[in-house]
């Protein structure tokens, strides 16, 4: 029984030609022809992928530039608020300063540890030059001319002249002669004048605008809080989460069309490496006046077998194909995530300047009534 199962001798010596077929050589007319057909595929296949090479390549700087002027409009948008923010914030220190009377004399606010400083020189100053009566709100007109004629001449009823005997406390307001002088101007129809910021009338035009300076100063300051807490913070966390993605997809879609331009290198290279050997050997019916010259230059180290360097050339052909799929669906994946990308960042800074904007127009609303109500 094992000797009937057992195969005849025959048979693997029979079936070797089918399973392994030897290949006898080339005759020199079929070398030409593969070569000949070697040679058309290779000028039909680099015109097509050298083609689709430079429009992918076009297309990628493209969107380089896209998301570099993407970018670009992003930090602009973020530099202008910023520049707004600090030309308010400024604007609303010095407008606070003037209001509060704590500007030096080059018109600029002073920090804290001259402010005293500062005022003390000022107030000496003020003293010096007639005691700061007129500073004060004290008016001095009609009755004060004469007042200081009867002090002169020392009856037992004259008032005593400003800064004499008495100084300030005999004519501050409430006092007799303060009294006095206030009824009369009523019944003469004058204006009553009743004291405000550091002792100006509360009627004054200077009393008006140091209270539209207070208020202005308190809507730039509200401004740009706003402006720096949301609309700016919004800005550079997208110009932050741009400038990340940016990078990413920027290394990513390099490095793919450089794999796909290695590629196509390496298959030029071998190719003409094999083309050059190819007609070395063919002999110079198929040599060219280019191979000839290129026939000086061989390297002596290079593979010289015309098999091992038309396989070299066949294998970098079917890497390329390989490579050029695999590019292709993730430079396609690659461009919808930038156009994804770019849209929602469109309309998320869209949305900030309007904001931005919304916020500067109700500032800039705001200040005629208040320039309005102190003329």
């Amino acid at each position: 029984a094992p000797s009937e199962a057992a195969p005849p001798e025959a048979a693997p010596s029979e079936a070797a030609p089918s399973e392994c077929e030897i290949q006898m050589p080339l005759s020199p007319k079929e070398r030409v022809t593969s070569f000949e057909e070697l040679r058309s595929y290779e000028a039909k296949r680099r015109q097509i992928y050298v083609k689709k090479l430079k429009s992918s390549s076009i297309y990628w700087r493209a969107f380089r530039d896209l998301l570099s002027r993407s970018y670009q409009e992003t930090d602009r948008a973020e530099t202008l608020m910023q520049g707004s923010i600090e030309a308010n914030k400024a604007y609303a220190e010095y407008l606070q300063a003037a209001a509060d009377d704590k500007l030096d004399y080059a018109g600029k606010p002073l920090n804290e540890r001259n402010v005293k400083r500062f005022l003390s020189e000022k107030e000496r100053k003020y003293s010096t030059l007639g005691t700061g009566s007129l500073l004060l709100g004290v008016s001095m007109r009609d009755n004060s001319n004469s007042s200081l004629g009867a002090g002169i001449g020392g009856g037992a009823g004259s008032t005593p002249p400003v800064g004499v005997h008495g100084g300030f406390s005999s004519l501050s307001p409430g006092g007799s002669g303060e009294e006095k002088r206030r009824k009369k101007m009523e019944a003469s129809g004058n204006i009553v004048e009743t004291t405000s910021f550091e002792g100006l009338p509360e009627n004054s035009v200077l009393n008006s605008i140091i209270e539209t300076h207070h208020n202005m100063a308190q809507k730039f300051e509200e401004n740009y809080t706003f402006v720096k807490e949301v609309a700016l913070a919004k800005t550079r966390e997208l110009r932050k989460e741009l400038e990340s993605e940016v990078a990413l997809m920027a290394n990513l879609g390099d490095v793919t069309m450089y794999e796909l331009e290695r590629a196509e290198e390496d298959v030029q290279k071998a190719w003409a490496a094999y083309y050059t050997l190819a007609s070395m050997n063919l002999g110079s019916s198929t040599v060219s006046p280019r191979t000839s010259t290129a026939q000086t230059n061989v390297n002596k180290n290079s593979v010289t077998d015309v098999w091992l360097v038309e396989m070299h050339y066949r294998m970098s052909v079917a890497y390329l194909t390989t490579i050029w799929e695999k590019c292709s669906a993730e430079l396609s994946s690659l461009f919808a995530s930038m156009k994804e990308l770019e849209c929602s960042r469109r309309f998320r800074l869209n949305e900030l300047l309007i904001l931005y904007m919304q916020r500067s127009e109700r500032l800039w609303l705001s200040i005629p009534t208040m320039i309005t109500s102190s003329m």
